[in-house]
This record gives C-alpha cells, sequence and structure tokens, in this order.
C-alpha cells in the first residue's frame, strides 16, 4: 500500500454523504456531541481565564497543574492552548446545537470531521506531560479524554454511516 492510496483511503472514509445524518441516532450523536463539547469549553475557558489573571490553577487530584500551565509549552505564538482548546470546544458545542436546531446537517458532519484535529493536539500534550515536563495536569487529562472520547465517537458514527450508505447503494 502506497501514501496515496492511504490517502484516498482516507478521503473516501471521510466523505460520507450526508443525507444519512438523519433520524434519532443523528439526534444522541449531536446531544453527545453537545454535551462534551460544552465540558470541554468550561474547563478549557477556565483555564484560560486563570491564565489571563495571572493566577495558579487549583488542581483538584493531581499536583502538577501549574507546572504544566506555566511551562513553555502551554502557549504557542503567546496564544494560551487554553484558548485554542476553548475555541475547539465551543466549535463542537455550537455546530452539534445548529445540528439539532434544524439548521443543517453539515453541521454536525464538520462537528464529526473536526475531532481528528483534538485528538491529535491532545496527544502530543500527553506525551508533553508525560516525557517533557515530567508532570501532569488533571484539567489537560480530562480534556485529553474528552477529545479522545469525541474522536471515536465521531469515527463510530462515521463508520456507522459509511455501512449504511454502502447497503443502500
Amino acid at each position: 500500500m502506497n501514501l496515496s492510496s492511504a490517502k484516498k483511503g482516507i478521503l473516501n472514509f471521510f466523505s460520507v454523504n450526508e443525507k444519512y445524518l438523519s433520524g434519532a441516532f443523528a439526534r444522541r450523536t449531536a446531544l453527545f456531541f453537545a454535551f462534551l463539547g460544552l465540558l470541554g469549553f468550561i474547563i478549557a475557558l477556565y483555564l484560560t481565564v486563570e491564565h489571563y489573571r495571572g493566577l495558579s490553577v487549583n488542581c483538584i487530584v493531581l499536583s502538577g497543574c501549574d507546572k504544566v500551565l506555566s511551562s513553555s509549552y502551554s502557549e504557542m505564538f503567546g496564544v494560551p492552548l487554553a484558548l485554542i482548546g476553548s475555541i475547539y470546544y465551543f466549535f463542537i458545542f455550537s455546530a452539534s446545537l445548529f445540528f439539532l436546531f434544524g439548521h443543517s446537517k453539515k453541521f454536525l458532519m464538520a462537528a464529526l470531521l473536526v475531532t481528528p484535529v483534538g485528538f491529535l493536539a491532545s496527544l502530543w500534550f500527553v506525551i508533553l506531560q508525560f516525557f517533557i515536563i515530567n508532570s501532569i495536569c488533571f484539567y489537560c487529562m480530562v480534556s485529553a479524554f474528552l477529545s479522545t472520547t469525541l474522536f471515536l465517537a465521531a469515527g463510530f458514527v462515521l463508520f456507522k454511516l459509511k455501512s449504511k450508505a454502502g447497503k443502500n447503494l
């Protein structure tokens, strides 16, 4: 298998006809995404606000939040990663709500297709925490769990839509 055929296979997997994105399954998916998106947004917003206030974060379970959140890896081009996470989770939340309130199936599809970005970013941040910073941030790990759950759920939904589309050919 060469790189070109792998790329075509991935693009083919993500090219799902959105007409199959309807009914109770799609509504439950959107509600689940909206809920996780809201949770992630609240956590990332809290970290963003505390960053700009210059205050330390109260770490609930672990004691490494301050070390992680004040490290050089906590910002990209002067922008706190928590702010980027807030935007990501707000997008998931709002796109899911737009779908639920009947605007377009494209919104839910966009929420599904953006999840690999959050997953890969979270994977990188977890690697940084464990192997480079040598400290663990509880809030960051919850965010990583949420983005991984969103990614896995999106993969399941896209796989189900693909199989549904295949049956109707």
